[in-house]
């Protein structure tokens, strides 16, 4: 994950930016940080073992031993497991995915439950790291639905403290206007 980082950094969806935050969602979940052009290790090496950041203390145990990692709540073997668990017989995470796009309500909790532990991941890690970028890989990510893991736009605010009074008065008119009002 951390040459896969450097990679997308120096030559792919990163290119050109200062620093890079990489997450690769697949079987397990990990990643790297690159920072001034290079890979963030760490004193110990320890640097950038994205998927091991513990969301849900007493959550699944993970492989690495710690308890409720993102890895151990949202990677491709987690997914099976929660899936196989859902629908009591094996369930791979394409299947899975199949049968959250024809609208499966059991495999659209599921996948959305991880993409939810995937979303408050990268939050802690853009707060921690304050990456110029995000890049977002790996099988389970790309077996997603187009656009699944697109996130929008984050735009500040232009109109301060106004807002809500621009906004009250904006509704006021919307309804005289509109006649419901």
């Amino acid at each position: 994950a951390n040459a896969a980082a450097l990679a997308e950094h120096h030559l792919g969806a990163a290119q050109g930016e200062e620093s890079s935050l990489y997450l690769t969602v697949s079987t397990g979940i990990g990643g790297g940080v690159v920072l001034g052009g290079r890979v963030l290790r760490g004193e110990r090496g320890q640097g950038g073992e994205l998927g091991h950041l513990t969301l849900l203390p007493g959550g699944p145990a993970c492989g690495c031993g710690l308890e409720g990692c993102l890895e151990a709540l949202a990677a491709g073997r987690a997914l099976e497991r929660d899936a196989t668990y859902a629908f009591q017989r094996p369930v791979d995470t394409r299947e899975l995915f199949r049968l959250f796009q024809a609208g499966d309500p059991k495999a659209e909790r599921l996948v959305l439950q991880a993409a939810r532990y995937v979303g408050i991941g990268l939050a802690s890690l853009v707060k921690a790291f304050d990456p110029g970028v995000v890049v977002l890989g790996g099988g389970v990510a790309l077996n997603a639905p187009e656009g699944y893991w697109e996130a929008p736009p984050l735009r500040r605010a232009r109109l301060g403290a106004e807002a809500g009074l621009l906004g009250a008065a904006l509704t006021a008119y919307l309804e005289v206007k509109d006649g419901s009002g």
